[in-house]
């Protein structure tokens, strides 16, 4: 009988191929197997088949939540692989290493030939064939590949129920995505879903412990979907209370394919739901005579009042407190005491069932308990209800607070302590208590606050320490720090234009400049900015660096070079815009644009130089003569042209030809014309002031010499006239009122020429009459003048003759 050589299976007559690890059987091999290569399998003395393994499960701990509404699970059943005595695949075939040939008897054993050489196996294909055939081979399952990936959508689905309660979650499943691809989730194509952490395989469950959250859950900084190698993703996503109620989608979008697919689900009205704890109550040995309480656990996980009614199903020994309740949509948990009076029993074993019945499901709690005569040693024995808290998750800042129930089942008083170790965001009410035997057990409200903790999972334990054991309860919340989701937009540059000058010659390239262009809001997956580059000219002079990907509140720098070696003398400008895609579609703000300007200047020219001469101007005129023309030249000793400009500060018979002059090349420069026309103006000096700038057109710079001043100096003398003066009175006589007035009368005589030349005149001293008292009249000034003048004449009553 042949055995496979690789596994060690019994093989049929002349078989080619082991069915049971793939193997590929050679002559050879056979042979191998058939000289006795490996053992023959033993045949059991006793015929009974030996067990490989055995099924087995472990029940919920005494610590567990219970669904009044899951049903039970089934036990596993193993797959266990047929016993063989080498390795097993069920799904490839295995290719067998070489087995080692016994060389072929040489067919020239004459002189000449060498005893040890080797011929081709007859019948074995040539080499290039083999090659072809495994290059097909490698076509067809290429193509397969790629016909199957692009021929089937892409495809989400909930893995269970599309109908779900605010609170409740959705376990989200695709496929045909393309493999490594970022996967965008959108509810109602208006609300980005970001995921804490993605993961390859449908991961069963229950909602206290998801191993992906979205929105509604904490944020991390990872909050990437990612499609596995084989096209698949799957996530859980927690439907938030703030969702309305009625029809939703969600649609997954990748960024490679732009591909997506829609999965549509409700939300609907909460019910109530009951949720206990434990599932069975073990008093353990009890003492006769004695009368322990423990307690079961009761909660209502959704959103609708919950009635609920309990009893002991007939159990006389068992009283159950209190027998009904209500709890609120998101209420506090309650306990149920259930008290064992063994007062009644004899020793053995006893066991009841607790009925709840509720309108959010019914319930069945086990209740065992072994009695034991008493004993004259008195002992504490600590139960807590429940082993575990789960405060589910909470927004940054808020608090909540959850009990547990402390019961002694003991014959002795039960003294506890609880902490909860170097977890500070932990508060208890109660830190210590005595239990009595068969008393009601006492509560431990414990209120986590989630202000100073970091977003993400968060567990802590309570220690409970006591005469009558020790046990450890579980606390784990989820903080979130809410976040906004905020359009993704483009924003504005950090600077809209850029100049650059560049020098014909050597090295005209000028240095390369840059800016910078954010995001903000939510952009899942990351941005992609292109720009493109427009220039007024054909020439390709202005580069940009390429595309760049950001992601949200972050900024891209985008590096700007001119490349001037082709281009001539004289000014270009261009233009870089910059478009922003999330997932191939535009968003907000996109496009922006960045203006810029290039100003090739002219070498070996020389920059342009002013020069201003001369550096002042005088005039002397009469106000009788013509007027006078003066010039200010204005040179450029450079080589490049230049932009004049003049200021001109004068009187207003003073004028200016230019005030301003464009591409000033070097040479001998222009004249600017000063004119002064005294004719009419009032003799004197006077002053004005030219003042000359100069940039360079090109660049916009102040060349060198500028700017200049040139300042005027005028003198204006009156024009000699031929006429001789002739002087002129306003009156020749002057009366003054009576003496007798309250004051001294004054009168005036205005002294005009109304001849030529210039009129000198001189007051003389006054001449009284013989009967008269002199020095009553006094004139002012009293002295000699010219021109024009008023004289004042006052006279002093008090020296006068009185009748």
């Amino acid at each position: 009988m042949d055995r496979c050589i690789y596994c060690g299976s019994i093989l049929p007559l002349d078989a080619q191929f082991c069915g049971q690890c793939g193997s590929v059987i050679s002559s050879a091999s056979k042979l191998q197997g058939n000289t006795g290569g490996y053992p023959r399998a033993n045949v059991l003395a006793d015929g009974t088949p030996t067990p490989i393994s055995k099924p087995s499960y472990s029940p919920m701990g005494y610590g567990d939540d219970w669904d009044a509404a899951q049903p039970a699970a089934s036990p596993a059943v193993p797959h266990t692989p047929p016993p063989v005595t080498g390795p097993w695949s069920p799904a490839y075939p295995q290719t067998p290493a070489p087995a080692p040939q016994l060389p072929p008897p040489s067919s020239n054993t004459g002189p000449g030939s060498s005893g040890t050489g080797t011929r081709p196996s007859p019948g074995g294909p040539p080499c290039g064939v083999v090659v072809l055939i495994l290059a097909v081979i490698c076509l067809i399952i290429v193509g397969t590949i790629g016909g199957l990936f692009f021929g089937f959508s892409p495809a989400i689905s909930i893995s269970g129920s599309s109908a779900v309660a605010p609170g409740g979650v959705l376990h989200l499943h695709g496929n045909n995505f393309v493999p490594g691809s970022s996967i965008a989730l959108m509810l109602d194509d208006t609300t980005p879903l970001f995921a804490s952490s993605s993961f390859h395989q449908a991961t069963p469950s229950m909602a206290s412990s998801l191993p992906t959250t979205l929105t509604g859950q904490f944020t991390p900084a990872n909050r990437t979907i990612i499609a596995s190698g084989n096209s698949i993703f799957d996530v859980t996503i927690p439907v938030s209370t703030s969702w309305r109620l009625g029809a939703h989608t969600i649609r997954a979008k990748d960024n490679i394919s732009s591909r997506s697919a829609v999965l549509h689900f409700t939300i609907n009205a909460p019910t109530a739901k009951l949720v206990f704890r434990p599932s069975v109550l073990d008093f353990g040995i009890v003492e006769q005579g004695s009368k322990p309480v423990m307690s079961v656990f009761i909660s209502n996980s959704d959103g609708h009042l919950l009635t609920w009614q309990a009893n002991n199903g007939g159990a006389s020994w068992l009283m159950v407190q209190p027998a009904s309740d209500k709890i609120q949509p998101g209420g506090s948990a309650q306990f149920i005491y259930a008290t064992a009076d063994t007062s009644q029993l004899k020793p053995g074993d006893y066991s009841a069932t607790l009925h709840i019945t509720s309108n959010g499901g019914n319930s069945l709690v086990g209740v065992k308990l072994e009695v034991v005569p008493a004993s004259p040693q008195p002992v504490a024995k600590i139960n807590v209800t429940p082993t575990s808290l789960d405060f589910g998750t909470l927004d940054t800042g808020q608090q909540l607070t959850k009990a547990l129930a402390v019961s002694n089942s003991g014959t002795l008083a039960l003294n506890w302590k609880a902490d909860t170790g170097n977890a500070n965001w932990i508060k208890l009410d109660t830190k210590a208590q005595t239990i009595q035997p068969d008393a009601l057990p006492g509560t431990i409200k414990a209120t986590v606050d989630s202000t100073n903790l970091s977003a993400g999972p968060q567990t802590a334990e309570l220690n409970i320490t006591s005469n009558g054991g020790n046990v450890q309860v579980s606390i784990k919340v989820v903080v979130n720090i809410p976040q906004t989701a905020e359009l993704c937009a483009l924003q504005s540059p950090s600077t809209s234009s850029l100049a650059f000058h560049a020098n014909q010659g050597a090295n005209p390239d000028p240095a390369t400049q840059s800016f910078t262009i954010g995001l903000s809001g939510t952009c899942p997956g990351g941005v992609t900015i292109t720009p493109t580059v427009k220039t007024a000219s054909s020439s390709s002079w202005l580069v940009v660096s390429h595309s760049m990907t950001a992601t949200a509140n972050s900024s891209a720098t985008f590096s700007v070079t001119i490349d001037s070696s082709a281009l001539a003398h004289g000014t270009y400008s261009g233009s870089i815009s910059l478009a922003a895609s999330n997932s191939g579609t535009q968003i907000t703000g996109s496009r922006q644009s960045v203006s810029v300007s290039l100003a090739m200047l002219a070498v070996p020219e020389k920059l342009p130089i002013l020069v201003v001469s001369p550096g002042a101007l005088t005039f002397n005129l009469s106000n009788g003569g013509q007027a006078s023309v003066k010039s200010i030249g204005i040179a450029n000793s450079g080589g490049a042209p230049l932009n004049w400009t003049a200021a001109f500060d004068a009187p207003s018979f003073v004028s200016i030809s230019s005030r301003a002059g464009t591409k000033l090349a070097a040479g001998p420069g222009v004249n600017d014309d000063i004119t002064v026309n005294s004719v009419g103006v009032k003799a004197g000096s006077y002053s004005a002031k030219v003042t000359i700038s100069a940039v360079d057109p090109l660049t916009g710079n102040t060349v060198s010499g500028s700017p200049a001043a040139v300042t005027i100096t005028i003198t204006i003398t009156a024009q000699p006239s031929t006429e001789q003066p002739s002087m002129q009175l306003s009156a020749h006589s002057l009366t003054f009122p009576p003496a007798n007035s309250a004051h001294n009368p004054l009168c005036t005589v205005t002294i005009t020429n109304i001849g030529g030349g210039t009129l000198n005149w001189n007051v003389g001293t006054p001449v009284y009459a013989s009967e008269q008292t002199t020095g009553w009249l006094t004139v002012n000034p009293a002295v000699k003048g010219s021109d024009d003048a008023t004289l004042s004449f006052s006279a002093d009553a008090t020296k006068t003759n009185r009748e």
